[in-house]
């Protein structure tokens, strides 16, 4: 697994937006346990969860909306990028497209390209 990691510059303002949607967020919030099951692989290969693993090799803590639209995943609306440009969104970077929905390699795009500008709102990178 890849993880990518985005520093913004952001003004006083646009950090407390950002930190008010987060406690918004966070009352939407639950504690959440994945399953233990173990899940077959390819060719005979049996592991747990990705999220499972996470949990318990990560010592990760994980969540779960108790209610609002990200209670139910679906790719094409309601997925991580809505999420996250629900977020950052609050620093004035609203990037959905006209139809309302964007997918992932769209957003790292946007914020590839917005490292690159010299005066771009990101001004950190880090892949882990």
């Amino acid at each position: 697994k890849t993880l990518f990691a985005y520093g913004l510059s952001l003004s006083e303002q646009q950090k407390k937006a950002i930190e008010e949607r987060l406690r918004e967020i966070e009352s939407l919030l639950i504690p959440w346990e994945p399953s233990s099951q173990l899940l077959k692989r390819r060719e005979g290969e049996v592991k747990h969860t990705y999220s499972y693993q996470l949990k318990h090799e990560a010592d990760a803590s994980l969540y779960k909306f108790k209610s609002s639209k990200f209670k139910t995943y679906f790719v094409l609306s309601t997925n991580c990028v809505l999420l996250a440009d629900s977020i950052v969104g609050e620093a004035g970077t609203d990037i959905l497209s006209p139809q309302g929905f964007i997918v992932p390699g769209t957003y790292q795009d946007y914020l590839d390209l917005e490292f690159k500008k010299p005066s771009g709102i990101v001004v950190s990178r880090s892949i882990y």
